[in-house]
């Protein structure tokens, strides 16, 4: 199976590996990488995606949109954070119907950001689910710490 997982936590990237040893697991931890990711590479079976993309040291920022879609960025005064709503925004509007993956899990621990992803992928006919990851259940439960 091929999997893309993004998030910003190399912890959650290792219990990935972990569930999905015998699979192709493809880690990306930004926007830009994602996005590049999934519009250059074959079809995915599978991609997990986050929502917060910038809390462990990784940036996802609202430059690394140039090369992807133009947006106005002036009403911001300070660098714009993109999440994993700006991944499905891209997904939904720029990632050829051949190429969509089989299935999409949103796993954030954000549940605001978490229910608009879903609502938009489902809203655009992905195969979407949602798994609240819990991160101390889940990677505790895993001897990931």
């Amino acid at each position: 199976m091929r999997i893309l997982v993004l998030d910003d936590d190399d912890n959650r990237h290792a219990y990935f590996d972990k569930q999905f040893p015998n699979d192709d697991v493809n880690h990306v931890h930004t926007y830009s990488k994602c996005v590049a990711t999934l519009l250059s590479d074959d079809k995915f079976d599978v991609v997990f995606l986050d929502h917060d993309l910038n809390d462990h040291g990784y940036k996802s920022l609202a430059s690394d949109k140039d090369g992807y879609i133009q947006r106005s960025m002036t009403q911001f005064s300070r660098p714009y954070e993109l999440d994993g709503r700006d991944v499905v925004e891209d997904m939904v509007q720029f990632l050829p119907t051949e190429k969509r993956p089989g299935q999409v899990i949103v796993h954030s621990w954000n549940p605001s950001g978490a229910q608009e992803m879903m609502k938009m992928l489902k809203d655009a006919g992905f195969n979407a689910i949602r798994w609240v990851f819990n991160p101390k259940d889940n990677l505790k439960a895993n001897g990931t710490s």
